[in-house]
């Protein structure tokens, strides 16, 4: 399923409204919804406006649907050294289950992005 896209003048509403939605997309970045202060602030802490040149209320934003909120690259972990005592064997098993993991949300990610785009 496509993500919907709307005006920032509907998002605007859709805000008033208080049916803001949590995420949004807007020039390639991703930003959250944070009730509190009534804005969408980036991972970076910038907010929404800071793309703003007079003529903001007609561009497009794309609303992230609820079920992707959690998908995000994770880097696969590196062999564990470490002046502890451990089994080297459990720590080998727990590397590459937890990798295993990794690969496979990696996988399903992209057969949803490649999903969303036919």
């Amino acid at each position: 399923m496509k993500n919907k896209e709307i005006t920032i003048y509907e998002l605007l509403g859709l805000i008033k409204k208080g049916k803001a939605p949590k995420k949004i997309k807007y020039y390639d970045e991703i930003y959250t919804y944070i009730e509190e202060e009534k804005m969408y602030y980036d991972k970076n802490d910038n907010s929404l406006w800071k793309y703003y040149n007079g003529n903001i209320l007609n561009d497009t934003v794309e609303i992230l649907l609820e079920e992707y909120d959690e998908w995000e690259d994770i880097e696969e972990l590196e062999i564990y050294t470490s002046n502890y005592i451990y089994d080297k064997e459990d720590i080998h098993i727990n590397r590459e289950a937890i990798n295993q993991l990794i690969k496979n949300q990696k996988y399903l990610k992209e057969r949803l992005d490649s999903k969303d785009e036919s």
